[in-house]
């Protein structure tokens, strides 16, 4: 699977990009997804009278709307491009507005200092309104969509690599570096994709029997630090979680300045009920140990 972002300002033709690109590689035989991220902090997909968003509000972990033509999967919670990749099996994945991706990009704009503003180590190239107007901008070639469509899949193809596994340093440095230094790397033109021995799909199947592992001269061998493809995430918060919340359900005293205050059962129990509310909302930030005591 190769993966690349395509990012850019409002109405720089990021979209119209999008579409010429998928067109293309759809004609030469590629299989295309894409994930787009949205910004606006109260955006659903759904409508909150449909009946689907009861079931979401009822407490459903998932919802899925099953039509005749298309279905979709409602998931009530932000997710990682990670989970989503490794649930994917298209030939190219395109990240529309993802600035965070450490993959292959190009970016949008309608003036070169917009380019500026967006482009990294991991930028190759330059379409939307601007490419119109300049063949290079910032160093980088600019390829119109609309005109240029032939030549910019070309260079696509060429920049894009196989998507790295993404994991930290401390469990992968065969290569001598992380995945996001040998990523760009690659688009620079100083390493080859080759040098990752690590493959995505080794790395998800130590995920999925719970494994921890180290790549040490090429060789994946148990070690302390966890497989970071993504869904290591979820078990460690949980793991956190129960761990923290073991301590809340421990025996409790309350003083107040200095002084014991008895608590009846009744009491108590409220007081461990906002205190384990507290540590669900709160769980990377906090630590509850048998015998420590707060204020």
């Amino acid at each position: 699977m190769k993966v690349f972002s395509i990012v850019g300002i409002r109405a720089s033709g990021k979209t119209t990009t999008i579409e010429q690109i998928i067109r293309e590689l759809k004609r030469r035989g590629k299989t295309v997804s894409t994930i787009k991220t949205i910004f606006c902090p109260t955006f659903s997909i759904d409508d909150p009278k449909s009946n689907t968003a009861r079931h979401k509000a009822a407490g459903a972990s998932s919802v899925i709307a099953k039509g005749k033509t298309e279905t979709a999967l409602i998931i009530p919670e932000a997710i990682d491009n990670n989970k989503l990749l490794n649930l994917n099996h298209s030939d190219y994945v395109i990240l529309e507005g993802d600035y965070e991706a450490p993959v292959p990009r190009i970016v949008c704009a309608h003036q070169p200092k917009e380019v500026e503003e967006r482009m990294n180590d991991f930028t190759f190239a330059i379409s939307g309104r601007l490419a119109d107007q300049y063949d290079k901008v910032c160093n980088l070639p600019a390829f119109s969509a609309l005109s240029q469509l032939t030549e910019l899949v070309d260079l696509i193809e060429e920049k894009v690599y196989d998507r790295l596994p993404n994991v930290d340093s401390e469990i992968c440095s065969a290569c001598g570096a992380d995945c996001v230094a040998l990523g760009s790397a690659i688009i620079q033109g100083e390493a080859k994709r080759e040098l990752c021995t690590l493959s995505q799909a080794a790395v998800c199947q130590l995920c999925e029997q719970a494994a921890q592992v180290k790549l040490v001269q090429g060789a994946v061998t148990a070690s302390t630090g966890p497989c970071q493809c993504g869904c290591h995430k979820l078990a460690k918060e949980t793991e956190l979680k129960k761990r923290a919340l073991a301590a809340v359900n421990l025996p409790m005293q309350l003083a107040i300045n200095g002084e014991k205050v008895e608590l009846s059962h009744s009491q108590e129990a409220e007081l461990k009920q906002l205190l384990a509310s507290f540590v669900k909302e709160n769980v990377h930030s906090i630590k509850l140990n048998a015998g420590d005591e707060y204020e």
